[in-house]
């Protein structure tokens, strides 16, 4: 079941401080509504009773799915040491058939869950991601979020036209399967790429630590 509580939190526009929802753990499967909250943001924003603003709020969660076999730890600040890492690590050594993942956000996180869910390896989408940023011009921050038919689509910042002297656009970019299927060619021919053993950071900076 997922685990609910209390946080203090200040809205960023009007300074005044109020109490709202985190959630410190989100079983996916006995609650559809929060994995929905999840995938579409909301469950990491609160809105101020005062002045209205949507506030984004910061908090630690393990996000575990049991039917799709995986969890994601949110660790916003930083990774934990001693007893509550302990407690995490026998809770999940025995599930060797689960993808652990570590992730420092809520938008890495939202991103897990739409790869996952949409039966992919989020390895193979982090090589798409490389791929891509050495085929796109001037295009930072790629994630992927969705399928459409035979495409996946990715949203990303690209950079003013003028050089930097005016903030990037939003946009979105599609790449064929077989992108996706070249990368995965590369995994299944370097198996200690696919070695896992407990949770692992699968980003931008393991791809790089894998092209050495």
């Amino acid at each position: 079941m997922s685990l609910k509580s209390k946080a203090k939190v200040i809205c960023q526009k009007c300074g005044h401080e109020h109490v709202t929802d985190i959630y410190k753990s989100i079983n996916a499967e006995l609650d559809p509504d929060l994995k929905a909250a999840v995938t579409d943001g909301s469950a990491f924003l609160w809105e101020c009773p005062d002045c209205g603003t949507s506030n984004l709020i910061t908090y630690e969660c393990l996000y575990h799915d049991p039917k799709d076999k995986y969890m994601v730890w949110m660790l916003p600040f930083g990774e934990p040491e001693g007893p509550e890492k302990d407690a995490i690590m026998n809770q999940t050594r025995a599930m060797g058939d689960y993808r652990l993942r570590i992730v420092s956000n809520a938008g890495d996180l939202m991103e897990k869950v739409i790869i996952f869910d949409a039966g992919l390896d989020d390895r193979c989408i982090e090589l798409v991601k490389y791929v891509a940023g050495n085929e796109l011009q001037n295009v930072s921050n790629l994630h992927f979020y969705r399928m459409q038919d035979d495409v996946m689509v990715f949203s990303g910042v690209k950079a003013a036209a003028d050089g930097g002297n005016s903030s990037g656009s939003m946009e979105g970019f599609g790449f064929g399967l077989n992108v996706y299927e070249d990368c995965r060619g590369i995994l299944q021919r370097n198996p200690d790429l696919s070695r896992e053993d407990g949770f692992a950071r699968v980003d931008a900076d393991w791809v790089a630590s894998i092209l050495k």
